[in-house]
């Protein structure tokens, strides 16, 4: 059995691997992108949240009896100018080096993953740091890795929804070349449709190849902002 531990801008994720992957996946919330767009380093807490969640992660694969753990980054360890740091801390804890992917390679393992039946989409993947837009139907036609993703994009917007609109909306004007029926991965997509859905409790199952409508999202945003506050939001969307 192998593990697969993924250093993500919003999360750290542990996923064991028998030929196929082994449910449920383990997530840690730590936020390494945090303030990441405003000063262009991460800080020193959101490292010790990550390192502490990937050491764990580590220790619990051991246990497990893992005969090998990968351990990867994306587009914080990317971008981030003292990412080394952490790096250095789980390379000297557990003796394991991270693996830093390319932003068209992390587009690539999400267009492998989500298009097995061939067909023409446009997969989305909307991370905390960065975006990855991939499209094709046996290979791929066209990819881009974009820094924007949400933590990024709050950090330069704050809650100013209007702000929010119109920074992606000039952002999207540069790419007007994906024109394939979009498939969302990752936390977010899955996160908008578990929201869709009115999950109490998160449902994988329920999620996978669900359909979520334009229209949909929109009123989910017209619900998201009538919330006060961030505990009025967690309340009306538990899962």
């Amino acid at each position: 059995m192998d593990a697969v531990i993924d250093i993500g801008s919003n999360s750290v994720r542990l996923c064991f691997m028998e030929n196929k992957a082994v449910n449920p996946k383990k997530v840690s919330t730590t936020f390494l992108s945090e303030n990441l767009a405003i000063t262009g380093s991460l800080l020193l807490e959101a490292i010790k949240r990550t390192t502490d969640a990937v050491i764990s992660f580590v220790n619990e694969a051991k246990s497990k009896g893992a005969n090998r753990i990968f351990i990867f980054g994306t587009e914080a360890m990317r971008s981030g100018k003292n990412a080394y740091v952490v790096s250095e801390i789980v390379q000297s804890v557990t003796g394991i080096s991270i693996d830093v992917i390319s932003g068209r390679d992390e587009a690539l393992c999400g267009f492998i993953g989500a298009n097995m039946k061939r067909e023409k989409v446009c997969v989305i993947d909307i991370g905390g740091a960065s975006i990855e837009l991939v499209q094709g139907q046996d290979e791929i036609e066209d990819g881009l890795s974009l820094p924007i993703g949400v933590m990024r994009v709050k950090d330069i917007c704050k809650n100013d929804r209007e702000k929010t609109h119109d920074y992606y909306r000039e952002q999207v004007k540069k790419y007007p070349r994906f024109t394939y029926d979009a498939v969302g991965i990752g936390g977010t997509a899955t996160s908008l449709s578990a929201m869709v859905k009115r999950m109490q409790t998160y449902d994988a199952t329920l999620n996978h190849g669900s359909v979520v409508t334009l229209e949909q999202l929109i009123a989910l945003e017209e619900e998201i902002y009538a919330c006060k506050d961030s505990e009025e939001i967690a309340n009306t969307f538990p899962s």
